[in-house]
């Protein structure tokens, strides 16, 4: 299914979307031998609102089609957390997708 933007580009061109919803943060935890990590708890805030928490099992998607200023921390007993903040962006159909290899140090 193709959905068709009411705006048009530079040219006067019809922008085409598509009717996905993309992922704002994918989160992929490793270890410190750079393996993926499972279990991991991945809390993030954005533009400074409520803190929310999912678990992590190598990969996930932490929230569709949300732009803004991320504060992310991964965390996981026995390891040293990891943060960062990340600014997702979007254009006129979809945010643009980040995303973040957190790296937890075994204690």
């Amino acid at each position: 299914m193709v959905i068709l933007a009411a705006c048009g580009g530079s040219g006067g061109d019809t922008i085409a979307c598509t009717s996905e919803a993309r992922a704002s943060v994918v989160a992929s935890p490793l270890d410190e031998l750079s393996q993926p990590l499972l279990g991991v708890q991945v809390s993030y805030r954005i533009n400074g609102g409520t803190q929310t928490t999912v678990n992590c099992d190598s990969s996930c998607s932490l929230i569709y089609e949300q732009a803004g200023r991320f504060d992310l921390t991964a965390s996981k007993v026995g390891y040293a957390n990891s943060s960062t903040s990340i600014n997702v962006t979007r254009d006129v159909c979809h945010v643009k997708s980040e995303s973040w290899q957190p790296m937890l140090r075994r204690l």
